[in-house]
């Protein structure tokens, strides 16, 4: 009849890791993850996947091809009960100073996570600082920044954080740029 239908081709049973990730600079939530590894002998193509949890229809959502034995990650969606939130405690931008050219610029963050569900959690949290390529730019984590658990060569910083039920944590986030005041410096 010449017209688009949907035919399901497989249906395929991957174990997956659950984990929750939030990401406070992009969105306010703490989402639930699933990462899981394409154990088939054959890819899952590129396009849109509907997300469903034992309390029903969660969204749309979209995967890039993955190929046979590689790790992938699905959003399952918002968790309420979890809450992040991210204040900006300190923006600072200074001239140089005298007999200098370079112009100091630094930002610190308290980032705040609650767990409001019965049991206890661990949140994946996710930040970033940024990342030159111009020597003459220096940028470091701000002293006084919470130790995180891993930090890549991309500039993201990972911090596992346990939360009780009912319990609070803050985590402290910051960094410095030093650059030539001459240089126009934008994005962070």
């Amino acid at each position: 009849d010449r017209r688009p239908h949907k035919v399901e081709v497989t249906t395929v049973a991957l174990d997956a890791v659950l984990g929750y990730e939030a990401i406070p600079k992009i969105s306010p939530w703490v989402y639930l993850k699933a990462t899981a590894k394409n154990s088939t002998p054959f890819p899952i193509l590129a396009g849109e996947v509907d997300v469903f949890r034992s309390s029903g229809y969660v969204g749309t959502g979209s995967l890039d091809y993955i190929a046979p034995g590689e790790e992938f990650a699905v959003s399952l969606g918002v968790d309420e009960d979890l809450k992040v939130k991210r204040v900006i405690d300190e923006r600072v931008d200074r001239a140089p100073k005298i007999l200098s050219n370079t112009r100091t610029i630094a930002y610190g963050y308290t980032i705040e996570l609650s767990n409001f569900k019965a049991g206890a959690q661990s949140v994946t949290l996710v930040e970033n600082i940024p990342v030159s390529q111009r020597k003459e730019i220096k940028i470091s984590v701000r002293e006084g920044t919470t130790k995180p658990d891993e930090k890549n060569d991309d500039g993201f910083l990972r911090w596992k954080v346990s939360l009780a039920p009912g319990e609070q944590k803050s985590v402290m986030f910051g960094y410095v740029v030093e650059a030539p005041e001459a240089f126009q410096i934008g994005g962070l």
